[in-house]
């Protein structure tokens, strides 16, 4: 008997690496960067802006404009399950240090389930750090919004975000925001 397609696609699957901890990653690094810095708040948070569509948005979107896609009874599906759709979309987040009185985006990032992780650093860094990210280490390339680096599994989000806190840019952001109390 021939394999099925789900058992030939199995080894693709298994090369898919989950970003389960780069958001705790990141936040750990945010608190660090704020444990070390006077008068500065930093945050990893989600933000309320639209992710570029991604496949698995863009597949949401074909079924929800096709119901007649999905002839599922309720005899299939237990109605009180959970939508999972929300939790595997694309979501956007947002790198913010802070003082009481200014803001800096350091860096918005676009990410889902699993790598690759989109990161767009405010321009200045992105031009400190981009030579950085070639494409033996990530794909570095222009997007309509703005510059991208694309960040494919853990060591090299540690490598970006090395490459980010050690910017000219964000160091004089960090000395200007911690003498604004």
């Amino acid at each position: 008997m021939e394999e099925s397609i789900w058992e030939k696609s199995k080894k693709r699957r298994e090369k898919y690496i989950s970003t389960t901890d780069a958001i705790d990653v990141i936040r750990r690094e945010a608190k660090a960067m704020e444990d070390g810095c006077e008068n500065i708040k930093v945050r990893f948070t989600k933000m309320n802006v639209p992710a570029g569509i991604g496949i698995l948005t863009e597949y949401a979107s074909v079924i929800s404009s096709d119901a007649s896609i999905m002839k599922v009874t309720q005899d299939d599906v237990d109605s009180n399950l959970k939508d999972i759709n929300g939790q595997i979309k694309r979501h956007t987040y947002g790198f913010t240090v802070f003082s009481n009185e200014y803001r800096f985006l350091v860096f918005r990032a676009e990410m889902s389930m699993y790598y690759p992780i989109s990161f767009y650093p405010d321009e200045d860094i992105y031009k400190e750090i981009e030579s950085r990210f070639n494409e033996k280490n990530s794909l570095n390339k222009s997007e309509s919004k703005g510059k991208v680096i694309i960040v494919k599994n853990p060591d090299q989000l540690n490598s970006f975000l090395e490459a980010v806190f050690e910017t000219r840019k964000l160091q004089a952001v960090l000395q200007a925001l911690s003498k604004n109390k």
